[in-house]
């Protein structure tokens, strides 16, 4: 019986998120909704799973949604784009992360002194704020790359989001090791700790793709009725992943820096003035997007599942989500100053604020550190979760994309 609710279950989700999409085009409506939302009825209300399982299941399940999402974003960026709009994408992304954690942090300072929430410090504040603080890579690219926007923009976006997310890990498993083990300078060692994540993640993906296709090209030459690249692609990955992971560079942006190079083969090709073209096979990337669709759906089917049925954990989330909606529209202003942005673009932009599986998963690392008064973060980021896929969703749906869409062709 267990067996066959499982796989009944298993249908039900998939079946939602294809039909989800599907509706996304015609409505704008994000399926990511009807997704989260199918996980809160399964889980909390009808309580067919159990979260303990569940949590210690949401590590795992992090790194293989990395590596399958991340790697699919890569794959269909333009690399001279991204290259471009790295410096403005890297602006909004500290930008929007230092006004974001900073405003939750204090929120939830002010929630303590009114004795809303217990166990409130300086310190707690500062991780919690640190754990919410940046966009989900996770939501914001799957999101992105069928919304009505120019290249630019989404290219914009996806940079914020993957850089937020290596932001939010460096920083909160930094006062993570603060709070266990203090440093004589902490400030230093965490600069340290940001600047050797970003390069040692860039450094090892782009290397690693550039590899790999040469790796792709001796199988081409040798064995034309070769027909597992994907496969032998896919473990390749989960030895990248493993391997930036223990240098400790960021596993994430090295699988962007993989799937972009590889995504890139033509132009990588001609710079590394090659005779004949390096070509990644069409079977890898439409299989992965195949993929890439099944991990993203039981994702959100997952944060859903985790929605903690408590009401103060769901109005403490809930307030420091509708917080960060002003502060999202300040850092978009601030960033993109000058950038001529039309109307409905900033208005997507201002309202794309999701957080996702990077959050989840830190929030449950400073209780597991023995952090005091941590104990209810994973209700409260879990709620802000939700809440702010709830106002993205809003902010799909009304910021007028099929009047863009006609004005940027």
């Amino acid at each position: 019986m267990a067996l066959f609710a499982i796989l009944v279950l298993m249908a039900l989700i998939v079946f939602i998120g294809v039909l989800g999409e599907l509706f996304f085009s015609k409505t704008r409506i994000p399926d990511v909704l009807w997704l989260v939302l199918i996980g809160i009825v399964i889980g909390p209300v009808l309580g067919f799973a159990d979260t303990t399982i569940l949590e210690s299941f949401l590590p795992l399940f992090s790194a293989f949604a990395i590596i399958i999402i991340l790697f699919e974003g890569g794959l269909h960026f333009n690399i001279y784009t991204i290259i471009k709009n790295t410096p403005k994408g890297l602006l909004l992304a500290l930008v929007s992360y230092g006004l974001s954690a900073t405003t939750i942090g204090f929120v939830y300072i002010i929630m303590g002194f009114f004795g809303f929430v217990q166990g409130v410090t300086l310190f707690n504040a500062a991780i919690l704020g640190c754990i919410l603080g940046g966009t989900s890579s996770l939501v914001v690219m799957p999101l992105v790359s069928k919304a009505k926007l120019r290249k630019k923009t989404k290219s914009l976006l996806s940079i914020e989001s993957a850089f937020t997310d290596v932001l939010a890990v460096v920083i909160v498993i930094a006062l993570i090791r603060i709070a266990t083990v203090p440093e004589a300078n902490p400030g230093q060692a965490l600069l340290k700790g940001i600047a050797a994540s970003f390069s040692i993640a860039i450094l090892f993906g782009v290397i690693a793709g550039i590899a790999w296709l040469y790796v792709l090209r001796f199988f081409e030459r040798k064995a034309r009725n070769f027909s597992h690249h994907y496969m032998l692609t896919f473990s390749f990955l989960l030895l990248l992943y493993a391997f930036i992971d223990f240098v400790q560079g960021s596993p994430a942006l090295g699988i962007l820096s993989f799937g972009l190079i590889l995504g890139n083969s033509k132009e990588i090709g001609k710079i590394l003035k090659l005779k004949k073209q390096i070509r990644l096979e069409k079977s890898v990337t439409e299989f992965n997007s195949q993929i890439s669709f099944f991990v993203k759906t039981f994702f959100f089917a997952l944060i859903g599942l985790l929605f903690p049925w408590n009401a103060l954990m769901i109005l403490t989330g809930s307030i420091i989500a509708l917080f960060l909606l002003p502060i999202r529209f300040i850092a978009v202003k601030i960033a993109l100053f000058k950038e001529r942005i039309s109307r409905e673009e900033r208005r997507v932009m201002s309202t794309l604020m999701p957080r996702g599986l990077a959050a989840a998963v830190l929030a449950i690392m400073p209780t597991q550190a023995g952090i005091p008064g941590t104990e209810n973060f994973a209700g409260y980021v879990f709620t802000a979760i939700v809440a702010t896929i709830i106002i993205t969703t809003l902010g799909f749906y009304f910021s007028g994309q099929k009047k863009a869409s006609k004005r940027l062709k």
